[in-house]
């Protein structure tokens, strides 16, 4: 057997064996939720690496479904995490990431918070 052939019967070989899942799969909303549920929102998630947030008032959003956090350096220098929502009616506080210098203020009631 030269190299030829075994190169054509792994490649033939290897079409026998699916590379992904059924297309159906990828937006369908039960297997969605229990994806999330049963595998993202009980295991560590990755928002950024420290370098992302380098200065004082530097921030990273994250998403996981309905969920949003924040992260950002404050003037400390400590690194911080919270729900990205005022507690009060659920408003945003912040999109993508950028630096808020002075304060975060909720757009629904004008509170500020110092990063």
């Amino acid at each position: 057997m030269n190299s030829l052939s075994a190169a054509t019967i792994n490649d033939d070989a290897g079409a026998l064996i699916p590379h992904a899942l059924p297309a159906w799969v990828y937006n369908h909303p039960e297997l969605t939720r229990l994806e999330l549920d049963r595998i993202l929102k009980p295991s560590w998630q990755i928002v950024c690496h420290v370098n992302s947030i380098p200065t004082a008032g530097d921030y990273v959003t994250f998403d996981l479904g309905p969920e949003s956090v924040m992260v950002l350096k404050d003037r400390d220098g400590s690194i911080r995490a919270f729900h990205n929502v005022c507690r009060h009616r659920g408003a945003r506080l912040l999109d993508g990431e950028g630096n808020c210098p002075a304060t975060i203020t909720c757009p629904y009631h004008g509170w500020n918070l110092s990063p």
